[in-house]
């Protein structure tokens, strides 16, 4: 048996995504509590230890651990040191990842004996069902291991061949059917799962000790020993908390699961300096408060958001009547979330940013004002920053000064960025930086109690010109949340109206009515002019029928009119200020009942109209 020693981590990597603004979304799945746990491909043997290899990259855990022998430590050694252990060329792969052309892409198994398997995972998710598939000399091996399950490690035991096992589907990666055996002549022997004792049904490395007749299986979640006549000698898990002497975030072994400190592991994610300072920060907030924060809330919510786990419980999303704010006795963690800021890092600055707003604390606010600091961060990064204002705001939080400061701030960089456009050549689309944070500003100046940003706007697209510049530019801006503003309106109707391209067709996205009839506002016969403006422009194609911008104008244009009032004022108003052609394309889309897109397409010639308004 090893003993249940403490293994000192520096390093943690959690497989952030930081492009997505959603915190409810974890490199594109749920957040795991397996998710901090060491990714073990391999175990190599000395006659005085055993070590554990990590998987190769992009895998951020770059960890490797050695078990010594006679006094059961288990513990972490840098890289360096590993490998004068165990030196690299005496370490064979477990897998490789091989293609050709019979098979294509493939992985390769390795026994350590030198013997492979050749194998392709299996995915059953998304409506889809494909099966794993192995091979053992080029013949297909009859394995009693469940279709959507996959091999991912194999060793050879006196002749018997032991396969580990998992799962992939939509969630990602997830436990499968343990250890599945089979004899020599490839007829099914025996399973070892978690049932039997096993740490985990999913297997990262199952190894023969060449010193003993023991054999090492890691999963996802600890450590096991078994015998060749298949019992499990010891099972550890992994679970990680504080060192009370030195503060530093420590791994234990124990033989029943345990919940990690969340507070142990973000003080490694935040690459705290003094860790013992911030051990006894957090040991001042009464332990009835600790034990409300988990990893997931770390993980999983935006503390910016007004439905986060701190939210009184008589609130809900939709009727939120105050920001949410952990309780003040954590407050003085705070200081060590904005110092990791200031990380090379980026998942330690995301962490950091992501629950600076969890404080509720005035001394924050100098921080998320210090524009020259915070343009350093990108675009997801200043969200944070940005968002977390707009809570401070409602709660009260910002002074009068501290206020109109912000507000010019945003006001001079929403003026700057239209500046800068309009320097730009007209016929050329407006390069990405140069857009790419507008629609934030002017959404965040409408946060902090100020309509100038939709001015501007509105400004802007009065006078916009008729080339790529302000086409590339109105179909960006329509492609943020602007589009749920109706304060904007002015400016997109007279863009529609100068610029008159199917480019434009987020324009008539706009105003149809159909998704908006919360926005009385867009309404207008105007707008049905504006609209058929456009699609006059695009059905000048000679394929116009296919092409789904057309499609979007024609069904925005009969949202307007299916309004009885409105189709009148088009009628009586527009229609008789229309041109030959538009008024001949108005007819047939003011027809009743009113046809559908593919109708008008497989009728009449929208340009010979048997019927008038």
């Amino acid at each position: 048996m090893f003993n249940k020693k403490k293994i000192n981590r520096t390093a943690l990597s959690l497989f952030l995504t930081l492009l997505l603004s959603s915190p409810s979304a974890y490199a594109g799945r749920e957040f795991e509590t397996s998710d901090p746990l060491p990714d073990i491909e391999n175990i190599v043997f000395s006659e005085t230890a055993l070590g554990f290899i990590p998987l190769p990259p992009p895998s951020h855990d770059q960890r490797h651990f050695i078990l010594e022998r006679v006094s059961g430590t288990f513990r972490e050694i840098e890289a360096e040191s590993f490998f004068k252990i165990f030196p690299p060329n005496q370490i064979s792969p477990a897998s490789e990842e091989k293609k050709d052309q019979e098979t294509g892409h493939f992985t390769l198994l390795h026994a350590s004996n030198g013997i492979s398997l050749k194998t392709k995972s299996g995915y059953c998710g998304e409506g889809l069902s494909i099966p794993h598939q192995l091979w053992s000399k080029g013949e297909p091996f009859p394995a009693q291991v469940k279709p959507c399950n996959s091999i991912g490690t194999f060793e050879v035991v006196e002749k018997n061949i032991w396969l580990g096992t998992y799962y992939e589907g939509e969630g990602g990666i997830s436990p499968g059917q343990g250890i599945v055996i089979h004899k020599q002549d490839e007829s099914f022997l025996h399973k070892i799962d978690q049932e039997a004792g096993l740490t985990s049904n999913l297997i990262r490395v199952i190894r023969k000790d060449p010193f003993e007749d023991d054999i090492w299986v890691v999963t996802h979640l600890g450590i096991n020993k078994i015998s060749s006549d298949f019992q499990i000698l010891d099972s550890q898990f992994f679970y990680e908390d504080f060192d009370s002497t030195t503060g530093v975030p420590t791994i234990y072994l124990s033989t029943k699961p345990k919940n990690d400190n969340p507070f142990a592991i973000v003080s490694r994610e935040l690459k705290i300096e003094n860790p013992l300072t911030y051990y006894q920060a957090v040991q001042q907030i009464p332990p009835e408060i600790r034990k409300r924060f988990s990893l997931y809330m770390f993980y999983m919510y935006s503390s910016s958001i007004s439905d986060s786990p701190f939210m009184p419980k008589n609130t809900t999303k939709r009727n939120h009547l105050e920001p949410s704010f952990a309780p003040k006795e954590v407050n003085p963690l705070m200081p060590f979330f904005i110092r990791s800021t200031y990380s090379n890092n980026s998942r330690t600055r995301y962490l950091a940013l992501s629950n600076l707003c969890m404080f509720n604390d005035k001394k924050l606010v100098n921080f998320l004002l210090d524009e020259k600091r915070n343009s350093d961060f990108n675009k997801n990064e200043r969200k944070y920053i940005q968002d977390c204002l707009h809570k401070y705001v409602k709660a009260g939080l910002l002074t009068r000064l501290q206020m109109k400061y912000r507000n010019k701030f945003l006001l001079d960089q929403i003026k700057t960025s239209f500046e800068n456009i309009k320097t730009q050549p007209a016929n050329r689309p407006v390069p990405h930086q140069m857009k790419q944070d507008l629609d934030g500003l002017i959404l965040s100046l409408k946060k902090m109690g100020s309509d100038k940003g939709f001015a501007l706007f509105n400004d802007y697209f009065i006078h916009a010109e008729n080339g790529l510049r302000d086409v590339s530019l109105l179909e960006s801006l329509l492609s943020s949340e602007l589009v749920y503003q109706d304060e904007i309106a002015k400016g997109v109707l007279a863009g529609m109206n100068r610029i008159r391209k199917i480019g434009v067709y987020r324009g008539c996205m706009y105003f149809n009515v159909s998704y908006r009839k919360e926005h009385p506002l867009r309404y207008h016969p105007k707008h049905a002019e504006a609209i058929l403006h456009v699609l006059e422009e695009g059905m000048q194609s000679s394929n116009w029928q296919q092409d789904p911008r057309v499609k979007t104008c024609f069904q925005a244009f009969i949202s307007q009119i299916k309004n009885t009032r409105l189709k009148d004022e088009f009628i009586t108003m527009v229609y008789p200020k229309l041109t030959t052609k538009q008024q001949k394309i108005s007819k047939q889309l003011l027809q009743l009942p009113f046809l559908t897109f593919e109708e008008i397409v497989q009728g009449k010639d929208v340009s010979h109209p048997s019927e008038s308004p």
